[in-house]
């Protein structure tokens, strides 16, 4: 008969590793979460009188998948988590920029800078 025990000494270090593990991929990928799911909520902020709740949840869901998916493909290629999601976070970051600096109207002197071509 066969009595189950408590993990002790290496198997319970190894148990509390991985756990660790987890939490410190899933901390590297919050920031980069709440700076891509930030253009996307101001904007139903502005509109919340308009728009129905339901209308949120897909692009949020869309908006964060993608951004799991790119944490994940850097992980893959640089396997640390601290510099997964800090590229993760500088790429959501430019993305959202750019496309605010992009809109800019082209007598201003940022949309001049931005659209200008390269020389």
């Amino acid at each position: 008969m066969s009595v189950d025990r408590p993990a002790r000494g290496a198997a319970a270090v190894r148990e509390t590793v991985n756990w660790r593990w987890v939490l410190r991929g899933l901390a590297a990928l919050v920031p980069a979460v709440l700076f891509a799911a930030y253009p996307l909520l101001s904007l139903f902020e502005q509109n919340q009188t308009d728009l129905p709740l339901s209308v949120i949840w897909s692009p949020l869901a869309a908006t964060i998948a993608a951004t799991a998916a790119l944490y994940g493909l850097l992980m893959l290629v640089f396997r640390s988590w601290t510099k997964a999601g800090a590229l993760t976070a500088l790429a959501v970051v430019a993305f959202c920029s750019f496309l605010a600096i992009s809109m800019l109207p082209a007598d201003h002197e940022m949309g001049k800078a931005a659209l200008k071509p390269a020389e």
